[in-house]
């Protein structure tokens, strides 16, 4: 089916909220081109520029389609080679069978039918990858990640263990959450909300963006805050470390600051320390 005959029939379903055999068979086909690649929740829609940043389009519709199968499956008891070992689930959300090509993945991990995982991607168990990921070309994905609805994941990335991207689909016509190649994310960090890690950025075990906190700069002692409708943008090549900023009565609020930022030539470098510059005295 032609992705404009796809998106007209997905927006039509969205507005009858019909639970059928014909509207099963759509989201199907949905599910089957998110796990190839060939649709996305969002995507880029030009190359990154000379400060590393490139704007995202969101696909409202394919955030209507993940919501449709979510709202309009029935609920079945999950099939496992252990009869005491049980669960129930929509029927329209099922759990992956098999490994993407070319990808390593080790028994453990549970990825949705819906979710794309692009060659050269390893995947340690036990993690977790919902509906709707993209996860980009050679990226390394440690044990206990859990990746939210409609994530997208860079090519070139490094998710730590314990890592969580967090899933953002309402707004509709809001950006998920990003994750830009070559980015590295620290041991038990995380992205929520929409937030944007910009390419070749790092963040430091524990850090945790959280877009409604803001962002410190050590360097400048500036704090940016998220804008109505937009991301939340960790700079490019920056390095960040969880702090703490002063609020009315003398109470400190934990908040991401930027300590440093990453001096190497390739973006996409796995060398963790030996190409960044701290600004911290």
């Amino acid at each position: 089916m032609h992705r404009d005959e796809l998106q007209q029939r997905i927006e039509d379903l969205f507005e009858k909220q019909e639970k059928s055999d014909k509207a099963r068979a759509l989201l199907k086909e949905c599910r089957e081109l998110l796990m190839q690649g060939e649709i996305r929740v969002a995507e880029p829609i030009d190359v990154f520029n000379a400060e590393g940043l490139r704007p995202w389009k969101v696909n409202v519709w394919v955030k209507k389609a993940i919501v449709l199968m979510a709202s309009s499956g029935d609920l079945q008891k999950m099939q496992t080679a252990h009869p005491e070992v049980w669960g129930t689930e929509v029927d329209t959300l099922p759990w992956r069978h098999g490994v993407p090509n070319s990808c390593r993945m080790p028994l453990g991990s549970h990825m949705r039918e819906g979710a794309y995982m692009g060659p050269g991607v390893t995947c340690m168990p036990p993690s977790v990858i919902q509906i709707g990921t993209y996860i980009g070309e050679s990226s390394a994905i440690d044990s206990m990640v859990s990746i939210g609805l409609g994530a997208q994941i860079g090519s070139g990335t490094q998710l730590s263990c314990r890592v969580t991207i967090g899933g953002w689909m309402i707004p509709l016509d809001h950006l998920p959450t990003i994750v830009e190649d070559g980015a590295l994310l620290g041991t038990g960090s995380g992205v929520y909300d929409g937030a944007m890690v910009g390419k070749g950025a790092i963040l430091l075990a524990g850090t945790q963006m959280i877009p409604s906190l803001g962002i410190l700069d050590l360097r400048d002692g500036s704090h940016t805050q998220r804008e109505a409708g937009k991301p939340l943008i960790v700079p490019p090549n920056s390095i960040v470390a969880m702090g703490s900023r002063a609020v009315l009565g003398g109470v400190a609020i934990q908040t991401p600051v930027i300590v440093g930022r990453r001096t190497g030539p390739d973006a996409r470098s796995w060398e963790r320390y030996s190409d960044i510059a701290f600004a911290i005295p």
